[in-house]
């Protein structure tokens, strides 16, 4: 019986002061950033944890962009708010995946700077009606739904695309927008993406010498 390989990660740091939070790779020499665990405190690292996962949404062609809010008094960040949410989008997406087979899909949360829950939404449909999106976002408990193409053309190019869903991922909490509950899920990716995996190992702390 085969046994399973536990999946390796890259190694965390307890803070990421000056060139502590750089990792040498000892086999090829490769020099990375690393996470100290942080990122809700510190914005070097949010910023580096929003580029990866908008490199990871990059490895998907995604044909369009489409913003989701609540209905007003149910869209302040509170945990029951996340949850109204959270079961808002699963409903919206049994409807598409009726409608759209082989739906995909990846969604990322917003805090405004006026305190409201925004869901920022990538996703695999070229096209759908304002009527059909609007009865589906209001039976599913959604308020309001704005959609914005990636692949049509004179639209924004997918990485602009996602570099403005993802730009709240870089918050940290003393930010206005980046004050989450501890534990929020900030982002979710349900898409064939693409992964590398590296040997966590292999990487040591790297001090610059001079």
């Amino acid at each position: 019986m085969k046994t399973r390989q536990r999946k390796r990660r890259r190694p965390f740091l307890e803070r990421c002061d000056g060139n502590s939070c750089r990792l040498i790779n000892m086999i090829s020499g490769q020099i990375i950033y690393a996470f100290c665990n942080r990122r809700r405190f510190c914005r070097r690292c949010a910023e580096y944890y929003r580029y990866c996962v908008a490199r990871r949404l990059n490895t998907v062609e995604w044909q369009a962009h489409v913003l989701l809010t609540l209905k007003p008094g149910e869209d302040s960040p509170t945990k029951a708010n996340l949850r109204h949410q959270s079961q808002a989008w699963q409903i919206l997406v049994g409807l598409l995946r009726k409608e759209y087979p082989g739906f995909y899909y990846a969604w990322i949360r917003e805090i405004t700077e006026a305190a409201r829950l925004h869901l920022h939404v990538l996703w695999s449909v070229p096209w759908i009606s304002q009527d059909l999106l609007r009865s589906m976002t209001t039976q599913a408990g959604f308020g309001y739904a704005e959609v914005r193409s990636i692949r049509k053309p004179g639209a924004k190019p997918q990485m602009a695309a996602i570099n403005y869903v993802t730009e709240n991922l870089g918050k940290i909490a003393e930010d206005p927008d980046g004050a989450w509950l501890e534990g929020t899920r900030r982002y979710q990716i349900s898409a064939p993406v693409k992964k590398k995996e590296r040997g966590a190992r292999e990487w040591v702390p790297f001090v610059s010498v001079g």
